[in-house]
C-alpha cells in the first residue's frame, strides 16, 4: 500500500497519500484508472515516459503526468495517472439509420393453383408448373369468393409469407372467408420492394481499446483494424443503397440477414485517442431490417 507520508530522500519520487480509483465510464465500475500523488525535489524531477507500467500494477500504464506544484524547500508535488487497457464494452442508443431499399426488378411467373386444403391454421396450396417459392418468400394469392347468401362473386388477392414446404406445394397462414366458399385461381412470388428510408432505430455502439506496442498485432495506431460499414454494389461495381437480385449482397442474402436478426455495421470504425497512448475504436451496429 502506498505510504501516506514520507520523511526521507526526495531525490526520487515518493508516493503522497493513497491512490485514487477513478470511474472513466458511467456504466462500468471496474478498476480501470487511478491517480497517485508524488513528491520530489524539483531539481531531481524527470517525467516518466508514457506507457510506463505502474510498480504495483504491471497491467496499468502511465497515461498522464500532471503539472508540478511547489510545496517549498525545493520540493514539488504532482499527480500521475495510470490506466489499464479497458475491456470491450457496448452502449445501446437510438440512431437515425438510412435503411437500404429493396428493389422490385425481379419478375416471377404466375402459377395456377390446382389444389388447396386448410388445417391447423395453415392453408396449403399446390400449383402447376415449375417451383415458385420457399419458406420466407412472399406470395400474391388470387382467389374468387362466393357469398353463401347472395351468391355474389368477389375477386380477392392476399399477400402471404411462405411458412412451410417448397417448390410447387407450400403452406401459408390460413386464408379464410366466413359465410361462403373460396375458389383459388393463381399464386405468384413477389418482391414487395421499398425505397431507402431514414428511421430512428435501436443501435449498439461498441468500444474496443488498444495500446500500440502492447496490444497483440498493434505496433502503431494505423494497425488498429477498422470494420467497414455495410456497402451495396450493383452489377457495374457502383455503390448503391438498394438491394436487388444482382447486387452484392443480393436481396436473398439480405433477407437471410433479416431472418437471423443479424447485426450489421452501419458506421465504419472510428479510432480516437482515449487517454495517453491508449486508443478507443468505436463501431456502430444495427439489426438488419
Amino acid at each position: 500500500m502506498p505510504l501516506l507520508w514520507q520523511d526521507g530522500d526526495y531525490t526520487t519520487p515518493l508516493p503522497d497519500g493513497a491512490r485514487r480509483w477513478l470511474r472513466p465510464f458511467d456504466d462500468n465500475f471496474a478498476q480501470v484508472m487511478f491517480e497517485q500523488d508524488y513528491q520530489q525535489f524539483e531539481d531531481s524531477f524527470s517525467p516518466l515516459t508514457l506507457d510506463t507500467p505502474n510498480d504495483d500494477f504491471s497491467d496499468a500504464y502511465l497515461v498522464r503526468e500532471g503539472e508540478l506544484s511547489a510545496l517549498g524547500g525545493g520540493v514539488v508535488k504532482w499527480t500521475r495517472t495510470y490506466a489499464r487497457i479497458p475491456a470491450s464494452r457496448q452502449v445501446f442508443e437510438g440512431y437515425s439509420w438510412l435503411i437500404p431499399g429493396i428493389g422490385t426488378g425481379a419478375i416471377f411467373p404466375t402459377q395456377a393453383i390446382i389444389d388447396a386444403t386448410d388445417s391447423a391454421g395453415v392453408t396449403t396450396i399446390t400449383c402447376d408448373g415449375s417451383a415458385i417459392n420457399g419458406p420466407g418468400d412472399r406470395l400474391s394469392i388470387s382467389y374468387t369468393f362466393v357469398d353463401g347468401v347472395t351468391g355474389t362473386q368477389y375477386g380477392r388477392t392476399v399477400i402471404r409469407t411462405v411458412l412451410s414446404g417448397g417448390g410447387i406445394t407450400v403452406g401459408v397462414a390460413l386464408i379464410s372467408e366466413p359465410g361462403g366458399t373460396i375458389s383459388y385461381n393463381s399464386a405468384k412470388k413477389i418482391e414487395p420492394g421499398r425505397p431507402a428510408e431514414a428511421l430512428e432505430v435501436g443501435s449498439s455502439l461498441q468500444f474496443d481499446y488498444y495500446l500500440p506496442g502492447v496490444s497483440v498485432g498493434v505496433a502503431t495506431p494505423f494497425d488498429i483494424p477498422v470494420i467497414d460499414e455495410l456497402q451495396i454494389y450493383d452489377g457495374d461495381g457502383i455503390k448503391v443503397n438498394v438491394f436487388a437480385a444482382d447486387t452484392v449482397p443480393t436481396i436473398t442474402q439480405w433477407r437471410a440477414s433479416i431472418a437471423a436478426n443479424e447485426k450489421v455495421c452501419v458506421v465504419a470504425s472510428i479510432v480516437r485517442r482515449w487517454h495517453g497512448n491508449i486508443f478507443e475504436r468505436s463501431t456502430r451496429y444495427c439489426i438488419a431490417r
